[in-house]
């Protein structure tokens, strides 16, 4: 029998994350002081993670806000995020600018062959020491970082080990304009006035997860998080931030339904005597042998079954697609198990009871469920991206760029020298800025010139 590490994500997230506690500023928020936004006032940055907010939500006229901002800055139809299409993973590649074979966050919980399994920690965040997340970058700078519930972001990172400025660990019981009101106090900060916020919401992944994307809930976290959006900006323009700060506004993955019907019982595939363990979650499971010399008889099996059965593909780590850059010897485990699109291990079952239990939800063949962590090539997998503010161009729809392209955007935005490690192109992101990589180009402005009215513009788009 396999021994399976079967919490869900977004178990893992209440479960793994949650702790008690204020937001902190290496110990206690400093007294705040109205700040406006002037010529000599640095530029600000912030950087919203809706999880789990797939593309199509935004076709849903619940989002019209939404879309209106998308409208009157830069977007895209979506961005081209990382495999797995898990939590960690992308929220680790959207601040680093790596994949996850070199940041080494495979899955929300992993084996390593070194370490043993990991789940949320130090060690997870930390198998790179050279890398530095984008908040640790703009510190060294000489900046202050604000980290509301980023993952990993409440561990420090360089050769002075150095933290954000602010930092609120994972608090699922803080409402969402608490949140917003922290954030500005955080920028408003007299002695550490944050130019950089990395702001996490849990929705609408916690609750696409438990009721499915196709859900009235997920209607009405739309809806929620429009308004969230609107509040957000009318902030900015309410407290004359608005020729200074910039947002940018994304998601890790997207959702897809699945259903006890098509739950794979992956240890019924394999012979009894073969033993392993299984990592990570479904739809992705790292798989590890108790014995290392039934290692090629373990895929044997496990390959003859997925082409029989034809819901899954199992890999062992050598022959891993190439595009997924997952190929992590440490960390990924000799056997990868993937299952295809609107299907699950069985892994999932715990997950069902949990839900049953906690939430009331009835255990049918066709209860559906949100499931998430497919092959990135998916359009159900796909991230949202918009963008708005006083460096980025008006009324501008940009082709689907990566993930790992982002800490480019970061960087210009914030005056930042991007280190030399970077797997994203410098040349995706551009485009998006007024200035063109510092060069004023007016010809390409959608608004024919670079000096608008900042402040009236983030008035009339706060509503």
């Amino acid at each position: 029998m396999a021994t399976s590490v079967v919490v869900l994500e977004v178990v893992q997230l209440v479960l793994l994350l949650l702790l008690p506690g204020k937001a902190s500023s290496g110990g206690t928020v400093a007294g705040s002081a109205a700040v406006s936004g002037s010529a000599q006032s640095p530029p600000v940055l912030i950087v919203v993670s809706y999880d789990g907010f797939r593309t199509e939500y935004l076709q849903r006229n619940s989002s019209a806000y939404i879309n209106e901002l998308r409208r009157n800055g830069t977007t895209s139809t979506h961005l081209r995020n990382v495999f797995p299409t898990k939590t960690f993973p992308n929220h680790h590649s959207i601040a680093t600018g790596v994949y996850p074979n070199v940041h080494g966050v495979m899955a929300n919980g992993l084996y390593d062959a070194v370490q043993g399994p990991l789940n949320y920690s130090y060690e997870l965040f930390h198998f790179n020491p050279e890398l530095l997340p984008i908040w640790a970058l703009n510190q060294y700078a000489g900046g202050h970082s604000g980290c509301m519930m980023w993952p990993g972001s409440d561990f420090g990172y360089g050769s002075r080990n150095l933290t954000c400025s602010h930092t609120q660990p994972f608090n699922l019981s803080i409402p969402w304009t608490d949140r917003l009101d922290t954030v500005f106090r955080w920028i408003r900060d007299a002695e550490r006035p944050a130019n950089l916020i990395m702001l996490y919401i849990e929705e609408p992944d916690y609750y696409g997860h438990i009721y499915g994307p196709e859900s009235d809930r997920i209607e009405q976290l739309v809806v929620k998080l429009n308004d969230f959006t609107r509040q957000l900006h009318a902030r900015i323009a309410e407290q004359r931030l608005a020729e200074r700060v910039n947002v940018v506004h994304l998601s890790d993955h997207g959702m897809e339904s699945v259903m006890p019907k098509n739950f794979i019982n992956l240890t019924s595939l394999v012979s009894a005597e073969l033993r392993y363990d299984t990592y990570g979650s479904t739809p992705v499971l790292q798989i590890v042998p108790k014995v290392e010399q039934d290692r090629s008889e373990l895929y044997r099996q496990l390959r003859r079954a997925a082409d029989a059965d034809g819901r899954f593909e199992v890999y062992m780590v050598e022959n891993l697609p190439a595009r997924w850059q997952y190929n992590n010897t440490r960390r990924t485990g000799p056997i990868t198990a993937v299952a295809q699109l609107g299907y699950v291990f069985d892994d999932m079952w715990r997950t069902v009871e949990y839900y049953r239990k906690h939430f009331g939800v009835e255990v049918t063949p066709d209860t559906q469920y949100g499931m998430h962590g497919y092959d990135n090539a998916q359009l159900a997998m796909n991230s949202i991206f918009f963008t708005y503010g006083p460096a980025i161009r008006e009324q501008l729809t940009v082709e689907p760029f990566d993930t790992v392209d982002l800490y480019y955007l970061f960087c210009e935005i914030l005056n930042l020298a991007p280190p030399n490690y970077l797997a994203g192109n410098v040349n995706h992101i551009q485009h998006i800025l007024r200035n063109g990589s510092r060069d004023d180009d007016d010809d390409n402005d959608p608004n024919g010139g670079g000096s608008s009215d900042a402040t009236t513009r983030a008035e009339t788009i706060a509503g």
